[in-house]
């Protein structure tokens, strides 16, 4: 009885390890092999910006184009009169910059990134004062996707935003990659990486 009980165990242990290794099943994934970098423009501008809207992207030292030196955050948000919803139907976004005490709103149209001011509390003379247009080119989304499994399964991800030739401090969003290589945030597809089968050891 004791062996039969010892030989069970020992069969039941090796069953698991070879589980655990990938035994039987070859351990193959797909796996993204690179970041991603999207142009934000006419084609992707709408689903790219619905997809991180309402996420403060801080660019600690400013950003030039919009005449700021200090702590500056861009937000992407609905386009005025729009849906609040996380719609990609519109072409034009929304948007929000907040810097020293100071802010502006207005709404976003793409080729590459155009900010149209409508309201702001920056004094006359600024890029961002009221009625004033600022043309930013390039304007890009960068998602870290190197090693994400190409599974659907959206995971917590670095994602920044470069207004030419700067960047934002890191934003924390729900990434996703499917087998095709399509690259989802917040379940809205904004651009394609490549992916490789790996084999597990």
């Amino acid at each position: 009885m004791i062996k039969k009980q010892f030989l069970l165990a020992a069969v039941l242990s090796f069953a698991f390890a070879l589980t655990g290794c990938g035994g039987g099943g070859g351990g193959e994934v797909l796996q993204a092999t690179s970041d991603t970098t999207v142009d934000i423009n006419q084609d992707s501008g709408p689903a790219t910006t619905a997809a991180v809207r309402g996420s403060g992207f801080n660019f600690p030292t400013g950003v030039p184009d919009f005449g700021t030196s200090g702590s500056t955050t861009v937000t992407f948000t609905a386009a005025s009169g729009g849906s609040s919803s996380l719609s990609t139907g519109s072409n034009i976004s929304g948007f929000s910059v907040t810097s020293g005490g100071q802010t502006a709103t207005g709404n976003v149209n793409f080729g590459s990134c155009i900010f149209t001011v409508t309201n702001s509390t920056f004094p006359t003379g600024s890029p961002l004062a009221e009625g004033r247009d600022i043309t930013i080119n390039p304007c890009r989304l960068f998602i870290n996707t190197l090693g994400i499994p190409a599974d659907a399964q959206a995971r917590p991800r670095i994602v920044r935003l470069i207004l030419r030739l700067v960047t934002s401090a890191n934003v924390t969003l729900q990434v996703s990659i499917n087998a095709q290589g399509t690259v989802f945030i917040n379940q809205i597809p904004v651009g394609s990486v490549p992916v490789a089968e790996l084999t597990g050891s």
